[in-house]
């Protein structure tokens, strides 16, 4: 366990190494102290300043002093609310694979991974470079992938991965993994 002074010097150090830049600070009067640690909130200077994007802040834990990322962007205080109730559920990880390992109802598992809104990357050669540009996964693309079990999808933001599994439960249209990314 660490006491809120330690939490404290973490958050300086991380806010100090994190590249948030100079029209940014970290609010420590909106701290917010819970049962599972320390909410840190990253702020722009200029309240007039409209950019979009960046990091709403992130939890420092009480047990070990480990850092959580609130990877919302851009933030909205409903975005970062599902982000933490996420983190109390047990989604502490920023990228995880969803891995099918067999599909029970293949039209009811299309549907619902095409509702996730996933991207998948193909490598494209084009004037002298490599371009690896996300493309949003089309029905043609999902039916061929889930044709050849195990298959992976790479789902990003804990508050979506503990969405899908959510709704994959419900659903009971497959047999799942779900493994957090270090």
């Amino acid at each position: 366990m660490i006491s809120f002074e330690q939490a404290e010097r973490i958050a300086r150090a991380v806010f100090t190494r994190g590249g948030w830049g100079q029209n940014y600070f970290l609010a420590e009067e909106m701290t917010a102290e819970r049962p599972y640690g320390w909410e840190f909130s990253v702020r722009l200077k200029n309240p007039n300043d409209v950019r979009i994007g960046g990091c709403p802040g992130f939890i420092v834990e009480r047990d070990d002093g480990a850092v959580f990322y609130l990877n919302t962007s851009p933030a909205s205080l409903y975005e970062v609310e599902q982000e933490v109730r996420a983190f109390q559920m047990g989604f502490k990880s920023g990228w995880y694979d969803l891995v099918i390992q067999r599909v029970l109802n293949r039209d009811r598992m299309v549907d619902l991974l095409l509702s996730f809104d996933l991207t998948y990357i193909e490598p494209e050669e084009a004037f002298g470079r490599r371009w690896t540009i996300p493309k949003r996964f089309t029905r043609e693309v999902m039916e061929a992938r889930l044709r050849q079990p195990p298959c992976e999808f790479s789902v990003h933001r804990p508050s979506k991965a503990q969405k899908v599994t959510q709704l994959l439960d419900e659903a009971n249209c497959c047999v799942y993994e779900l493994r957090g990314r270090a």
